[in-house]
C-alpha cells in the first residue's frame, strides 16, 4: 500500500508541474530568426491539423528557426499555428507553444502532432501573415513540417 501511496504522490507533484517561466528582457537588442506561422483560419472555418506523432529537437540558433526530427536527423522548416511564438529573455531565445505555454530553448527536445508537407506551401501568400523570407526558404531545403499546438518537452 505505502508503494502505491508514493507512486499517486509523485504523479501528484508530476502532474501539478508548472511551466519554465520567461523573465522579461525587453531592454536585450538582437533580431529574433524567422518563425514560419500560419494565418488562423477564416472566422466560422475549423483549424485543420495533420495527425502523425513525432518529435524532434529545437534549433533557434540560425536566421530561421528549424528543428531537427528524432527519426531521421533532418533538419525541417517548421510551420507552427497562430499563437505560437519566439521571443527572448535573460536567458536567450525562447519559443512558447500557444496550447501547453511549455517554453523550449535551443537543444530542447520535443514530442508533438502535425506532418510533413510540400516545399511548396512557402509560395502559397494566403498562408502567413508574411511571405518566408531567404533564410527559411534555403533552409527549407531539407523539408517543411507542420507543427500542431500542444509540443510537451520529450525526454
Amino acid at each position: 500500500m505505502k508503494r502505491f501511496t508514493g507512486a499517486a504522490m509523485l504523479l501528484l507533484i508530476a502532474g501539478c508541474a508548472t511551466p519554465q517561466p520567461v523573465r522579461d528582457a525587453a531592454s536585450l537588442d538582437g533580431p529574433l530568426p524567422e518563425m514560419l506561422v500560419r494565418l488562423p483560419p477564416a472566422e466560422g472555418s475549423p483549424e485543420i491539423m495533420l495527425l502523425a506523432g513525432f518529435g524532434g529537437t529545437i534549433d533557434l540558433s540560425g536566421d530561421c528557426v528549424t528543428v531537427v526530427m528524432a527519426h531521421d536527423g533532418a533538419r525541417q522548416v517548421p510551420i507552427f499555428y497562430t499563437g505560437t511564438t519566439i521571443g527572448r529573455d535573460s536567458n536567450g531565445l525562447y519559443l512558447r507553444d500557444r496550447e501547453t505555454a511549455d517554453v523550449f530553448r535551443s537543444g530542447d527536445a520535443f514530442s508533438g502532432g502535425g506532418g510533413f508537407i510540400s516545399q511548396d506551401i512557402l509560395n502559397e501568400k494566403r498562408f502567413y501573415a508574411a511571405s518566408p523570407g531567404p533564410a527559411c526558404r534555403n533552409a527549407a531545403a531539407g523539408g517543411v513540417v507542420s507543427i500542431n499546438p500542444g509540443m510537451r518537452h520529450a525526454p
